[in-house]
C-alpha cells in the first residue's frame, strides 16, 4: 500500500488513521475512569459532550438557544444538587445566553431576523423621562 500525501484518497487514508487513534484514545481513557470508578469525571466528560452539541445547535439557531436557557433556569437547582454546587454549574446560564447572543448577532448582521420596531417610541420615552 503506498500512501502519497498530495492524493486526495491518501489524505483521506491519513485522516481516517488520525480519527480512528482519537477514538481509540478516548475509548482507552474512559475505561480508565470507570475501573477507577472515577464516576464524577465520567459525569462530567458527557455533559462536556452534550455542551458541545448544545453549542453548535444554539449557533445554528439562537430562538432554540433561548429556549435552553429557560429550561436550563428551570432545572439548574436539580444539576447543582447531583452535580455539587461547583462554579461550573453556577456559570452554565451564563454561558448559555451568551451563545444565543452571540447567535442572534450573527444572525441579525446577516439580515436574517426582523427587529421589533416600537411604534410609540416617542411619548414612551416622555414617559420614561419623566419618571
Amino acid at each position: 500500500m503506498q500512501l502519497s500525501v498530495g492524493s486526495q484518497g491518501g489524505k483521506r487514508q491519513v485522516q481516517g488513521i488520525m480519527m480512528a487513534l482519537v477514538i481509540l484514545g478516548v475509548i482507552w481513557e474512559m475505561a480508565s475512569w470507570i475501573v477507577a470508578g472515577s464516576d464524577q469525571t465520567l459525569i462530567m466528560f458527557g455533559l462536556g459532550l452534550v455542551v458541545c452539541a448544545l453549542v453548535v445547535h444554539i449557533l445554528n439557531d439562537w430562538q432554540s438557544g433561548v429556549l435552553l436557557f429557560l429550561l436550563w433556569i428551570l432545572f439548574e437547582d436539580l444539576a447543582r444538587k447531583y452535580l455539587g454546587n461547583s462554579m461550573v454549574v453556577f456559570f452554565a446560564k451564563d454561558f448559555l445566553i451568551a451563545i444565543a447572543y452571540l447567535s442572534f448577532y450573527v444572525t441579525k448582521r446577516h439580515r436574517e431576523v426582523e427587529t421589533f420596531k416600537i411604534p410609540f417610541i416617542v411619548p414612551l420615552e416622555f414617559f420614561l423621562g419623566w419618571l
